[in-house]
């Protein structure tokens, strides 16, 4: 099946829309799942724009695949993991081959109508020098499209490593062998379908375990490779500087979006009520969202005052620690991979959300040991009442920083992606099997949920059930 070139904007408009679809379907919309039939229509559609190139790009020195490593970005962010995961890995290059050239960034900016340079302070946080950095600016898809493939032939990169969003078709369609022998999906972690996970040769990369878990039900193979965060230093502050109980939370609106049984606003106003503290809440937050923690604080008579507004930072240990955290409380119902990492890195005690009930809970080496965890407003309340205490924040803060050293410090990072870019196997999770047999469970039942109005679910999982299932979604 062949796109026009003349239609290939249609075809890539028309692509996003239906995973954009996928992404709001009833019960899939929060499964990190591909769709294979929109990743062959993307390839096809690189296919034929190398089709009269491909001679050239092939066999001509020019094109060898010599330069430095290209990443590929939708968009960059002031804040939270996505863009500082990409300075993650610009380190870790850097000591794995630093004979090699400075990496380049190219953002496709296809989710944007209107070009816009990102601030200084939001590109400094991808570790890419600014010099290295090119911002797409054609109007439409296609534009864009072309730009990226046109960028990459001049660039001829050695690796490609995709940190595109979940619903960008420009990233994937140029994942070819001629544009580099190697290209790494780094999949991004906010549980929702994406493009990408289908393409044949890439190389995907989960950052956390049930990620993997996941994208391995599917029949794809994935190495785990967990998150890091540079190493603050030793926590140069003690607990309870202000007597009564400081908290803080980090994450963008989005994490707090959806029909959650416990409102974010409501649970700050429960927070300072039962600790009579302060909490601090670091990311951008709408203004419907500061005017509902207004309301709720004052119902519960509460001073508005100790609720504390950081629309941004560059480094969230410092943070907490300007702001004598002693209780990191985690976003929900989307909490925070890397933001976790940071906060495990500066030694403050974690609390976070869980709707699963206590039995459930296996012992698992990849949880810090220490952590606190809230399943109701109830369970919260016990919670801030017995972390009040400075002996027992002193010592969950010793067991965070341990977790940190033990399995997410920066030189442990650089070492595993190593690894990954010689062929050799991820990061070996010890509940691997465990781990799928939930990711099965959750699939079945997210599919119960979409059945109704796609395809009924088996007695049994299956891929080809999946797949069907996905290709109803899209296709409706």
């Amino acid at each position: 099946m062949a796109v026009e070139r003349s239609s290939w904007g249609d075809a890539l408009n028309r692509l996003r829309e239906q995973m954009r679809g996928l992404q709001t379907t009833p019960g899939l919309n929060s499964l990190a799942i591909g769709w294979q039939k929109g990743d062959w229509l993307l390839s096809r559609i690189g296919r034929q724009w190398l089709s009269d190139r491909v001679a050239r790009v092939a066999d001509s020195a020019e094109f060898r695949p010599n330069g430095p490593d290209v990443f590929i970005a939708t968009t960059l962010y002031p804040i939270g993991g996505h863009t500082a995961l990409m300075g993650d890995f610009v380190r870790a290059l850097a000591e794995i081959t630093p004979e090699a050239l400075s990496p380049h960034l190219i953002v496709t900016n296809s989710n944007r109508e209107h070009i816009e340079a990102p601030p200084s302070e939001t590109t400094a946080r991808t570790g890419v020098d600014l010099d290295r950095i090119d911002i797409l600016a054609g109007p439409e898809l296609a534009d864009r499209l072309e730009q990226l493939f046109e960028r990459l032939c001049q660039l001829r990169p050695r690796r490609l490593f995709l940190f595109h969003h979940p619903d960008d078709p420009v990233a994937c369609a140029v994942v070819q062998p001629e544009i580099a022998a190697q290209t790494f999906l780094v999949h991004h972690a906010d549980r929702v379908p994406s493009f990408g996970l289908h393409l044949v040769g890439i190389q995907i990369i989960d950052v956390t375990p049930s990620a993997v878990a996941l994208t391995r039900v599917q029949g794809l193979a994935s190495a785990l490779l967990l998150l890091t965060a540079p190493d603050p230093g030793a926590r140069p502050i003690g607990f309870l500087q202000r007597e009564n109980l400081v908290t803080a939370t980090c994450g963008t609106h989005h994490k707090f979006m959806g029909d959650h049984r416990y409102g974010y606003a409501e649970t700050v106003g429960v927070i300072l009520r039962t600790t009579r503290g302060w909490h601090v809440h670091i990311g951008h937050l709408e203004d419907f969202q500061m005017s509902k923690i207004g309301d709720a604080l004052r119902s519960q008579n509460v001073d508005v005052e100790r609720f504390i507004h950081v629309p941004r930072t560059g480094s969230l240990a410092t943070t907490l620690w300007e702001h004598g955290c002693d209780l990191y409380f985690a976003s929900f119902p989307v909490d925070g991979a890397r933001a976790k990492v940071e906060v495990l890195a500066s030694a403050t005690p974690y609390l976070g959300y869980s709707a699963r009930p206590k039995e459930v809970f296996p012992r698992d080496e990849l949880r810090p040991d220490g952590g606190f965890v809230w399943r109701s407003w109830e369970e919260l309340e016990a919670v801030l009442k017995s972390a009040s205490n400075d002996k027992i924040l002193t010592e969950r803060s010793k067991l965070m920083r341990v977790a940190y050293d033990k399995l997410h410090h920066s030189r442990l990072f650089a070492a595993r992606l190593g690894n990954l870019l010689e062929g050799k196997n991820g990061f070996e999770d010890p509940h691997k099997i465990e781990r799928e047999r939930q990711a099965i469970h959750r699939v079945m039942g997210c599919g119960q949920a979409a059945g109704a109005n796609l395809i009924p679910s088996p007695p049994e999982f299956s891929i080809a059930w999946l797949e069907e299932m996905v290709e109803r979604a899209t296709e409706s």
